[in-house]
């Protein structure tokens, strides 16, 4: 019998046609499953983006620690939450950021397009 590769990896492919779930990360379509079943981070930021470092300490800077951690806070569940909140926000920012940004192709209005003016001006033709 084979001994396994990478021994934390074994079992996590078990149909692997080329190791039989020992581990071994040559079949790529089980290692794909695996990457899409290990945990994901709730936050991350870019350090060079100064609204992500905001960001990040608001989630766990030392204010933030210390009121999740204190009489009032919610422990471990604030802090996760906070993550969480935080991440949506943070997608929310590049999303706008990619949709604001000038595209080569100028905006039509009535005025530009001949038929979209015709149109406008009740034309039906």
């Amino acid at each position: 019998m084979r001994e396994p590769i990478r021994q934390q990896l074994k079992g996590a492919f078990p149909y692997c046609k080329w190791c039989g779930g020992n581990g071994c990360m040559g079949c790529d379509e089980e290692r794909r499953k695996y990457e899409e079943q290990r945990a994901k981070p709730i936050f991350s930021a870019d350090r060079d983006n100064p609204e992500d470092m905001e960001a990040l300490r608001r989630v766990v800077g030392r204010e933030a620690i210390e009121h999740a951690f204190g009489p009032e806070g919610g422990g471990i569940a604030e802090v996760e939450y906070n993550a969480a909140v935080e991440s949506l926000l943070q997608s929310l920012r590049k999303s706008r950021r990619t949709s604001e940004e000038p595209t080569d192709e100028p905006e039509q209005d009535a005025t530009s397009s001949p038929t979209l003016a015709r149109v406008a001006e009740g034309d039906e033709s």
